[in-house]
């Protein structure tokens, strides 16, 4: 899921990660391949589509992201619906999302979030969707938000860059992290230019993600997820699965296992299940945030049977961020096993 920088919070699992039509689950994936539906993949779409008209803004865009995989008419409307959206947070996603999927449909919509959106970051992600459709020549847009006065904005148009993966942005973003003066910013920066092949960015990120707890290091573990190579990023990760030192104090326990769980999420996207075990096991954990993020490692881990299974279950947990988070664990694994 898309990583923006949220109103405080938000939680974990906004920072790391709708009424639509048609009632059947078949739609396609980026490459035309069908994907095959059942009761599951049926209900997870329900849950998103419900989390969808909540009052809450973090949600809305977590569903927006968590069925933007989906090449169905239901994601599409959401999407749309997204972009009209009173909050920034769910319009930013719902750009991102237009543009991942190439909705050529929105692009007039696009346009005008791009140069009238009143935020640096809605206009950012709507210039990156219109640039993944050919609309070129808004990188003076993106570039713009990259120096905002809000950080916020600043972060979230680093995070466009890595992710619309132009190297020519390379020295602009040497640049900025050496001006920047916010740390966390700067540390946005950085996974962008680790994104972008930058090596000393690339060790930077992968030292952070074996620092210390807290968000910078789950942010560090979150980009080396995208960094394959020579292996240091796995390694680190691989660090991440084990247990912490003993420590006193009462937060020490969800530290280790979020840290764990980050890990795994990413050495999954990677190409390996080495966390499959830990996020098994944490499916079942009394902190309803630690199954919400079991459930997204495993997104990137099962089958379509291992999620009946598995995630199947939490579609009925008693939290709703727990369900919203298997419903697009689930999403991605029948998107996945399509391609």
């Amino acid at each position: 899921m898309v990583r923006a920088w949220w109103a405080a919070g938000a939680g974990v699992l906004a920072m790391v990660v709708a009424g639509c039509a048609g009632a059947g689950a078949t739609g396609t994936t980026g490459t035309g391949g069908a994907v095959k539906g059942d009761a599951v993949l049926d209900k997870a779409v329900g849950i998103l589509q419900e989390q969808f008209r909540s009052g809450d803004a973090a949600a809305r865009a977590n569903c927006v992201e968590g069925m933007q995989s989906l090449f169905d008419p239901r994601s599409t409307a959401m999407i749309h619906d997204a972009l009209e959206d009173p909050e920034w947070v769910v319009r930013f996603a719902g750009a991102m999302a237009a543009g991942r999927r190439k909705l050529e449909e929105l692009k007039p919509t696009l346009s005008r979030l791009m140069t009238g959106d009143a935020n640096g970051s809605v206009r950012a992600a709507a210039a990156y969707a219109l640039g993944r459709m050919g609309d070129s020549g808004h990188d003076d847009v993106i570039r713009a938000a990259l120096v905002d006065a809000d950080p916020g904005v600043r972060a979230n148009a680093a995070l466009v860059l890595g992710i619309a993966g132009d190297r020519g942005v390379l020295d602009l973003l040497r640049q900025r992290a050496a001006a920047e003066r916010d740390e966390r910013v700067r540390l946005e920066i950085t996974g962008a230019l680790a994104r972008l092949g930058d090596p000393e960015a690339r060790r930077v990120i992968v030292a952070q993600a074996m620092s210390k707890y807290g968000e910078d290091e789950w942010m560090a573990m979150d980009v080396c997820g995208d960094l394959g190579g020579d292996g240091t990023a796995a390694r680190a990760l691989l660090l991440g699965l084990e247990d912490a030192p003993k420590q006193a104090g009462p937060d020490v326990r969800p530290l280790t296992v979020t840290r764990q769980l980050v890990a795994a999420r990413s050495l999954a996207r990677l190409g390996s299940i080495e966390g499959a075990n830990v996020a098994v096991i944490h499916l079942t954990d009394p902190d309803p945030q630690l199954r919400g993020l079991a459930a997204l490692a495993l997104g990137e881990i099962l089958s379509p049977i291992g999620a009946q299974q598995r995630l199947g279950p939490l579609l009925t947990d008693g939290d709703a961020v727990v369900r919203r988070a298997a419903a697009a664990a689930v999403v991605k694994v029948y998107v996945r096993a399509a391609r």
